[in-house]
């Protein structure tokens, strides 16, 4: 299953911070990935099993991204990235 937009995933970026953190109210995180737009992996994490995960944004390019997260019950989200 996919989904492009969902309320029950969040993905934030603090202002203060060089992370991105990933966060499910009802579910669990098992992997996830962040590719640039040609479709290539920049920085992944699999078998998770926790509900937020910080990923590391400061060594990036500014630009636009995707963020793939994929969840317990194999759920996909797919979201749109911009770094600063």
């Amino acid at each position: 299953t996919q989904s492009r937009s969902s309320a029950a995933s969040d993905v934030y970026k603090r202002q203060t911070t060089d992370f991105v953190t990933l966060e499910l109210q009802n579910g669990i995180i098992t992997e996830y990935a962040l590719m640039d737009m040609k479709g290539s992996v920049l920085v992944a994490e699999e078998d998770l099993n926790v509900t937020r995960a910080n990923m590391e944004v400061s060594n990036l390019a500014k630009g636009i991204y995707v963020l793939k997260v994929t969840t317990k019950t194999n759920t996909t989200f797919i979201k749109k990235l911009v770094v600063n």
